[in-house]
């Protein structure tokens, strides 16, 4: 009994690093795509210093009007995301 016990524990243990590392990975591509995006936009716009910067520019004020309350309202969800034990733990 003891060694069918520690067989699934490596077992279980070894599944989640894949697990883990699979998890990883999976932003991988994200990340490679904002950079190569955070280039370009440095290249076209090098005095902006926010996307809300570039949007004005671009479309006017009523478009960074927009994206000011789409970017607050992201912004607020992702802080409440972070905080909320709820969301870490998933025992909502």
């Amino acid at each position: 009994m003891r060694g069918l016990l520690y067989r699934a524990l490596v077992l279980g243990q070894a599944v989640s690093y894949v697990l883990a590392c699979r998890y990883a990975s999976g932003a991988t591509v994200q990340i490679l795509l904002f950079g190569i995006l955070a280039i370009e936009v440095k290249r076209k716009a090098p005095t902006a210093h926010t996307i809300l910067e570039i949007v004005r520019a671009r479309w006017g004020t009523a478009a960074h009007l927009t994206f000011l309350f789409f970017c607050l309202l992201t912004n607020c969800i992702v802080r409440l995301q972070i905080t909320s034990p709820c969301a870490a733990y998933r025992v909502c």
